[in-house]
């Protein structure tokens, strides 16, 4: 069976048919995503969002924007394409990008702002381990401090908190 009049996407027709990454916009909410094909990954997310409108699931990717058009009667969806390009490891960067940009946006529907857990098969391994490696060092420098570790490891042992300062102070002075 197929879907008639699936939700509704504006000027789909002038959607590229390009890899790259998107942001869909329902009102002033959005959600970003990647495609191998942008016009059929767009098409197929419409698709996607009138069967989960009346079967939700709860572990979709999708799951803050049905809550959202439960809610709210949106009918419609805006595409901006944020970039194309022929290079996978391009568009896994710029959607990495985009997400965590958009992390602490409150009108960001995103699930997740984690690209690095799954891979769509078109992207191919090579571009998957150098995306990974770009993302190390990236990841890493933000993340935590280097002393945190330390810190943790020292109160776990019930010290006082002048003492574990006065340690790390000790450590960071003659180790590093």
């Amino acid at each position: 069976m197929s879907v008639a009049n699936p939700f509704r996407v504006e000027s789909i027709d002038k959607i590229p048919g390009d890899a790259g990454v998107f942001k869909m916009f329902f009102g002033k909410k959005y959600f970003i995503y990647k495609g191998k094909s942008l016009h059929l990954t767009v098409s197929n997310f419409a698709k996607q969002i009138d069967r989960e409108l009346r079967l939700p699931k709860e572990d979709s990717i999708l799951a803050k924007v049905i809550a959202y058009l439960k809610r709210y009667p949106v009918t419609s969806a805006a595409i901006e394409v944020l970039m194309t390009s022929d290079d996978p490891l391009a568009v896994l960067m710029a959607e990495f990008e985009a997400l965590q940009a958009a992390k602490e946006d409150p009108e960001c529907l995103n699930v997740s702002f984690d690209n690095t857990a799954y891979f769509p098969q078109w992207i191919p391994q090579k571009d998957v381990i150098n995306f990974k490696k770009k993302l190390e060092g990236k990841i890493l420098r933000r993340t935590v401090p280097k002393d945190v570790h330390l810190r943790n490891y020292l109160e776990k042992m019930n010290l006082s908190k002048a003492k574990v300062n006065q340690i790390v102070e000790y450590v960071l002075k003659r180790y590093r």
